[in-house]
């Protein structure tokens, strides 16, 4: 209980004791809002990865509009946004299937551009 206290002092809300807290077994939540606006680098991890998924997303659906011979290939602006943010994240498949499938036809795509080059 000294260690919840300390986390819940100074108007801080790292921890929160429920209603239903009993002596000796209290059920403690983590305020996960508390965190993102108390802790400037969990912020920026978040707005980074979601910068990353709508980068990779729209290549995702670029690539398969191209394979429909709807959509051409990336050039200029777009083809840098996505070499800067494939160099900084360095995407791979696992992290991908969260938010689109096809990693692989998605980089082939992007990779028939750099052989245009």
């Amino acid at each position: 209980m000294k260690i919840i206290h300390q986390f819940q002092k100074d108007s801080r809300n790292f921890l929160i004791l429920s209603d239903r807290n009993t002596e000796n077994n209290p059920l403690v939540d983590i305020s996960h809002e508390s965190l993102i606006r108390q802790w400037g680098k969990l912020e920026e991890w978040v707005d980074k990865e979601a910068e990353s998924v709508k980068i990779y997303q729209r290549l995702a659906e670029t690539a398969e509009m191209h394979s429909e011979d709807s959509a051409g290939l990336y050039r200029e602006a777009d083809l840098q946004i996505t070499l800067d943010w494939k160099k900084d994240m360095q995407p791979n498949a696992e992290w991908a299937r969260r938010y689109h499938k096809g990693f692989k036809p998605v980089m082939a795509f992007f990779g028939k551009k750099l052989a245009k080059q």
